[in-house]
């Protein structure tokens, strides 16, 4: 039987569990009125507001003032810096004393954010203000500590070798190569 959608009255059959169309509606149109309004739901439709529970967005790094960002463009290139504020939607005004930055407006897209946030630091701060910070809480430890330094620090290292040092590298790592190999053959021969 075909139920038309100004017929809500009646029931669905041929299914398992026949119900009430109508109660069926009025079911989806409480669920979107709840998605609506910005609740989540449980299996067992219970809601809860999303303000209630701490809410994981897809972005991790904000844009924030305290917010230690690498820049990745311009006379400053490869350099740490601070957002001390946000200027507009396009530029932030960074500030790095200790790296070297002189205080400027730098374009969002010509700046990278890191993972790490100097903690209580006042918006619009100045030069010796950032750099109390920026070394009480030795950002720069913190920095040299992450992966994504010590990434950069070896592609600096590579860059500098030379052709012969390339070729030292080679040798070295097929030494390596067959002193597992003999390793991995002994194990399997035990086993």
């Amino acid at each position: 039987m075909v139920v038309s959608c100004c017929d809500s009255s009646r029931k669905i059959e041929g299914h398992p569990s026949t119900f009430d169309l109508q109660n069926y509606l009025d079911i989806y149109m409480e669920l979107i009125d709840y998605i609506w309004r910005g609740i989540v739901f449980t299996n067992k439709l219970k809601a809860e507001s999303l303000f209630a529970v701490k809410r994981q967005g897809a972005f991790k790094r904000l844009v924030e003032v305290g917010r230690v960002v690498f820049l990745n463009y311009g006379d400053d290139t490869g350099k740490l810096a601070v957002i001390v504020d946000i200027i507009d939607h396009n530029r932030a005004l960074v500030d790095g004393p200790s790296t070297g930055v002189p205080r400027h407006a730098h374009p969002y897209r010509r700046l990278t954010l890191t993972d790490i946030v100097i903690e209580k630091f006042p918006r619009g701060a100045r030069s010796p203000t950032v750099k109390k910070f920026f070394d009480n809480q030795k950002i720069l430890d913190k920095w040299n500590k992450t992966a994504w330094s010590k990434k950069l620090e070896n592609r600096k290292k590579r860059a500098a070798l030379t052709d012969f040092d390339r070729f030292k590298l080679l040798k070295l790592k097929k030494q390596r190569r067959c002193l597992l190999q003999k390793e991995i053959s002994a194990l399997k021969a035990k086993s």
